[in-house]
């Protein structure tokens, strides 16, 4: 009994047992009429399991507490049954009172719940087996003769109660149903788990990836010998494909399992611990590895030695246990182990509270509600009495259900070790005894378990492809069958051991009960057998390469060691001479440097020099003019490069160098960036030298031929191209030095000694202007690491860094301007532009008394050069304004904005614009912020813009509206973020044209509704001092250049902060985000995902100081997801914040869902700008040739 049932059924039979002693003793003493028996406590409860008779006690429980609270007697008479008082007890009373109360799952005698943290509740068929069970206590005990009992059979019931159950159950369905929200019934809140719900079908849904085939196979990926997951995996599958209850799996046991020979299937009887039935378990293979049941059960046996009984587990009884580690354990503990482990192998983003919705429950309701869906495998009557238990074909539809065969009937067909060729029978056998190590009887080679083994063998190797494909060769499946298989020899030659496997792995698939093959299978199997042969034949041809390209290398090397002795001969002898030369100095006392002929650089023959010391320690500039002479001869053009000879690696040619690391393979690209991965031995000394030059070669040389050397051991490419592409890429290397140093081909010819692109003297020059770099831009780190940049972006970092010069302090007093703007927004801009691509610089030498503004176009003039020349000018005249007085200046400066702004002319509402100009006739900083609208002193405010919406309301007063100078800046600020999509994703921003043109424009095609919205913002920061601002709807992100730059100063102690939320679907979205961050750094956040699962998950992790000031939202168009929106933001934002919300046309959805919000007092104060007409372009937004024209709508409000 201990070895089955455990612990657990020895307490409950002595507890029944001590009950009836009670009983009969108290029976025995009472001298009065005898009570009544308990019908709960007879000699039947010695078979009843503990959790049916925890169900007659909570009956009983049930009835006791609805009886106080009717302030009924506890004990109920036969006096108050008479005539029809038992069935309104039953249906008006006690039934009445279950259907509209929420009975605690845990309760007490007062019907409360006992624990307060627990909100779970009874379920319908739990409360009606409660009723029924204290109908058949009245009918047992207090009234077994009641006129409603009369001529009834044990197992019937009245025909009132009969219509009672069917009521009941839809009453208290209905209320279960409308109280969800306060509780949580019993059973509903377990999701089922099955077999496979597809691959990301169902979206984003986390549900949608939690089914068998994800936990098994990342219980396969991630199983360790120490984590014991494939135990783990065991218990699963065990339980699933029985559909049993959660504890019943510890029940399995080697004695009750047996070997179908006729129906070719392993029978695993299964016993019921709540019913103590015992039935037959057929089991099923699968297609998927993770819910065979061979092939799972094999890996258990295989990693976590299944088969293996320890001393201690043989005398606990534990040898023919198939779990060990669940013997003699609660069922309720063995629950919460079975879900555990199905909740650590879900998936890893799966959050939380999904998590806990899938339980051991889940494998019992997914396979019911699986094989309930095919037809189901009981008839529901009485019928199913005389059905055979211990026949397996009863099983065999509800199991090919679960694995998901569409014929219910068909015979299992299992795996054949016979299928990998009788000849290889004694390999196979050997590999059983590597594989599984075994000391239980029933799977000795005697024993009458040992086909099961085959068959678990054939399995694993079945699933050996698949597990290799989808959990990778590291897994702990895979390596141990691996190791196995070697151990055991089961390769040859010609095939690793994973080919093998894999071979055998198809031989078992095609395998069927009749001994024929599948001749699909057979033909892919012939073709990989082919795709081996043949890649065997490849394997001996790049072998046969690889060979001769080592017997040449080796005769490389000995020819380079030839010539490193020979060097070292001649070493030697220019050291004896030396030597001598300076014995003989000393002899001579009278002896003068000049009287003498020392062995120097100078008197080195020409010999000599090629075989002199290749590291030899000299300076770059002995280095460099003992190279210019020995080359002052050499002609500057290709010829003369591709017939230069090499002179020693200080007049070495960058040609000659460059043809020879592409020779030796030692050059590579990394990140489209030239490296080398070694270099020449000769140049260890100098090697930082050598890098300058090919850095410089990349930086100035043709992609295609910087790839052509790279490649051109891989491609075979011919040694009179590499030579010539050697030759072009040094000699533009050296024409871009020159550049760098304002010098010319034309005069370095003429030059006494002109400069050549010899390897130390041209690697010396570039050094010396890398550090020129490296002090310019004010870089960290060493001024070798230093980038080398184009001389025009090295200038205008030098005019940047040098405030000393006229240049320096013109760019100081532009970035100063910054602080002096009204918002600083233009300013920021402003600055941007004097860097934008190095197409624009301030002149150097300006004209006294006059600001001169030259402009260098490495391109034609385009629209957006020439909206970055109008934001130029428009700044300069900005600073004119506030710094200078002289209207000469003042007026040519003016002069050039009017010529400038013809062609960019943003279509501004002129209403704003006439409306708006006493307001910006003065300088920013020379304007009152506010007016003041209160007091003795009170000014009558313009208001420049309306409401449509309420009518006789103000929209925007004249005091707020900024200038048209400003405007115009926003309105290039948006179109630069268009032509940085543009120029990104060319695809993409012909999507956003066509989206506007099809009328789903964004705000920058809106010149008035994006001018709106710039003011309003600044009104807002006035009144309320927004800071935080957070948004729904990004797509390219206009609407964030407008918010950020009417709150902020570009700047990150602004203290502006902007929440995005989006579900950044677009490819442009990312550059977007890398635009908006170099504008407005540390001031931007993107939450991307789903609004409606980001903003309340942000909303419950932020502190309520922080929430949102302001809120905009141009999210979902849809009335429901326009509407949930809405209330999200309402939650996100502060009591008094402000809402702001686009696309709101009359009749439209959005303008639905904003009407509502108003309604149910979400929303108050609104305001609204409706139907403004604007004019959208096919191409862009000043092509006026192909225009559309469309309404826009806005509405802002208080958050109630």
């Amino acid at each position: 009994e201990r070895g089955k049932g455990g612990r657990g059924d020895l307490k409950r039979i002595e507890q029944i047992a001590r009950i009836e002693r009670n009983e009969k003793k108290r029976t025995n003493n009472t001298t009065t009429m005898a009570a009544p028996k308990n019908p709960y406590v007879n000699k039947s409860n010695l078979s009843t399991p503990s959790s049916t008779l925890d169900t007659n006690t909570a009956a009983s429980r049930l009835a006791t507490g609805y009886r106080k609270l009717r302030q009924l007697p506890t004990v109920i008479t036969r006096e108050e049954l008479e005539g029809e008082n038992l069935e309104e007890y039953i249906v008006c009373g006690l039934g009445a009172y279950c259907t509209n109360n929420a009975i605690p799952r845990n309760f007490d005698e007062y019907l409360n719940s006992t624990n307060e943290d627990d909100n779970h509740c009874c379920m319908t068929t739990t409360l009606l087996n409660y009723i029924g069970q204290h109908l058949n206590y009245i009918r047992v005990t207090v009234y077994p003769d009641h006129p409603d009992f009369k001529n009834l059979k044990k197992d019937e019931h009245p025909p009132w109660y009969t219509a009672f159950r069917a009521d009941f159950t839809s009453a208290c369905n209905k209320f279960q149903l409308l109280s969800t929200g306060d509780h949580l019934f019993e059973g509903h809140d377990t999701q089922p788990l099955y077999r496979d719900v597809g691959d990301g079908k169902y979206g984003v849904n986390p549900f949608g990836k939690c089914d068998l085939k994800r936990i098994m196979t990342k219980i396969f990926k991630t199983a360790t010998p120490s984590n014991k997951k494939h135990e783990k995996a065991a218990w699963i599958i065990t339980t699933q494909e029985a559909i049993g209850r959660p504890g019943e799996c510890k029940f399995q046991d080697f004695n009750d399992w047996s070997y179908d020979y006729l129906l070719n299937v392993v029978d695993t009887l299964w016993k019921e611990s709540k019913t103590l039935k015992k039935y037959t378990m057929p089991r099923f293979t699968d297609e998927f590895f993770g819910l065979d049941w061979y092939c799972v059960l094999g890996a258990y046996f295989m990693c976590d030695d299944g088969l293996f009984r320890s001393p201690e587990d043989i005398s606990n009884g534990k040898m023919n246990a198939v779990f060990p580690s669940l013997h003699q354990v609660q069922d309720k503990a063995v629950a919460k182990k079975l879900t555990n482990a199905i909740r650590t192998n879900l998936p890893d983003d799966i959050p939380n509270h999904v998590r806990d919705r899938f339980s051991a429950k889940s494998l019992r309701k997914g396979g019911t509600t699986t094989v309930s869906m095919v037809g189901g495998h009981s008839t529901g009557t009485t019928v199913d009495n005389y059905i055979d238990p211990s026949n397996p074909v009863t099983s065999f539809p509800a199991a090919n259900a679960l694995h998901g065969v569409t014929t219910l009937t068909a015979l299992p067909v299992l795996p054949e070790m016979n299928a990998v060729g009788r000849h290889n029978r004694p390999q196979w056998e050997a590999l059983i005894d590597r594989v599984f190590a075994v000391n239980v009887p029933h799977f000795m080679p005697d024993g009458r378990h040992r086909v099961i083994l085959e068959v678990c063998l054939a399995s694993m190797i079945r699933h050996y492809e698949s597990v290799l494909e989808k959990c990778g060769a590291q897994s702990l499946f895979v390596t141990k069958l691996t190791e196995a298989a070697t151990e055991v020899r089961l390769r040859d030659d010609a095939h690793p051991v994973t080919s093998r496997c894999a071979l055998a792995s198809k031989r078992i698939k095609a395998m069927d009960p009749d001994g024929t093959r599948d001749k699909t299978l057979m033909a892919e199997m012939a073709s990989d057998l082919k795709e081996l042969k043949n890649a065997r034949s490849d394997s001996m041809l790049e072998l046969a390469s690889q060979k001769a390209i080592i017997a040449k290398q080796t005769n490389d090397l000995e020819k380079q060691a030839r010539i490193i002795a020979k060097q070292k001969h001649e070493i030697e002898k220019l050291n004896a001479e030396k030597n001598q030369w300076k014995m003989i100095k000393r002899l001579l006392p009278d002896s003068s440097p000049s009287s003498h002929l020392p062995v120097n650089s100078s008197t080195v023959t020409s010999k000599q020099r090629e075989t002199s010391q290749p590291n030899a320690n000299v300076d770059a500039s002995s280095s460099t003019s003992s190279a210019n002479e020995m080359t002052a001869s050499l002609s500057y053009n290709n010829k003369a490069y591709v017939n230069a000879e090499t002179t020693g690696n200080a007049g070495e040619f960058l040609g000659a160098v460059l043809e020879e690391m592409s020779s030796l393979g030692m050059l590579s690209l990394s990140n489209n960036k030239l490296i080398t991965k070694s270099i020449p031995m000769r140049y260890s000394r100098n090697k930082q030298l050598l890098r300058n030059c090919i850095e410089l070669a990349a930086f100035a040389g043709d992609p295609g031929d910087i790839s052509l050397l790279v490649n051109a051991t891989r491609n075979n490419a011919d040694k009179v191209k590499i030579k010539t592409t050697a030759v072009k890429i040094a000699t533009a290397a050296h024409n871009k030095m020159l550049e760098f140093e304002n010098s010319s081909a034309e005069v370095n010819k003429s030059e006494k000694r002109p400069k050549q692109p010899l390897i130390l003297a041209l690697g010396t020059r570039i050094k010396e202007y890398k550090k020129r770099c490296w002090t310019a831009q004010g870089q960290n780190g060493k001024a070798c690491d230093a980038k080398i940049i184009d001389l025009e972006e090295l200038r205008s970092f030098e005019i940047a860094a040098n405030p000393g010069t006229p240049d320096g302090n013109r760019s100081i007093l532009l970035q100063n301007l910054r602080g002096r703007a009204k918002s600083g927004f233009f300013s920021h801009l402003f600055t941007l532009s004097i860097n934008y691509e190095g197409s624009l610089t301030v002149s150097r030498q300006p004209p006294p008394g006059m600001t001169k503004i030259s402009s260098t176009h490495p391109r034609p003039i385009n629209r957006i050069s020439t909206i970055i020349i109008a934001l130029l000018f428009c700044a300069v005249l900005e600073l004119l304004y506030l710094k200078d007085k002289d209207n000469a200046v003042k007026n040519e400066v003016e002069s050039a904005v009017n010529a400038a702004q013809v062609q960019f002319q943003p279509q501004h509402n002129e209403m704003m614009r006439s409306n708006a100009v006493q307001s910006v006739a003065m300088p920013f900083e020379k304007r009152p912020e506010d007016a003041a609208i209160s007091g003795p002193n009170a000014v009558q405010e313009t208001c420049c813009i309306e409401c449509t919406f309420p009518q006789n309301e103000c929209c925007l007063f004249c005091s707020d509206v900024s200038s048209p100078r400003e405007h115009d800046l926003l309105m290039a600020s948006m179109e630069g973020l268009s032509h940085y999509i543009m120029e990104n994703f060319h695809q993409e921003h012909s999507y956003l044209k066509t989206r506007a043109w099809a009328g789903n424009s964004h705000v920058g095609n809106r010149p008035a509704q994006a001018t709106y919205y710039y003011d309003w913002m600044r009104s807002m920061q006035r009144v309320d001092n927004v800071k935080r601002v957070c948004e729904i709807g990004m797509n390219g992100g206009h609407s964030v250049i407008i918010f950020l730059a009417a709150l902020s100063s570009g700047q990150r102690e602004s203290g502006v902060h902007l929440t995005m939320f989006d579900l950044a679907q677009f490819a442009y979205s990312t550059t977007a985000v890398n635009y908006i961050n170099a504008l407005y750094p540390g001031m931007f956040t993107l939450h991307a995902g789903d609004s409606r699962l980001s903003v309340p998950e942000w909303t419950a992790n932020v502190k309520d100081g922080l929430l949102c000031d302001l809120f905009s939202i141009d999210g979902d168009h849809s009335y429901e997801g326009a509407l949930i929106d809405i209330k999200n933001a309402a939650k996100a934002t502060r009591k008094g914040g402000r809402f702001i919300l686009d696309d709101v046309n009359p009749g439209s959805p959005t303008r639905e869902a904003f009407d509502a919000a108003l309604n149910d007092g979400i929303l108050e104060e609104p305001r609204c700008i409706e139907n403004v007409h604007f004019r959208i372009s096919y191409d862009n937004r000043f092509d006026e040739t192909n225009a559309r024209d469309l309404i826009s709508s806005w509405c802002t409000a208080k958050v109630a």
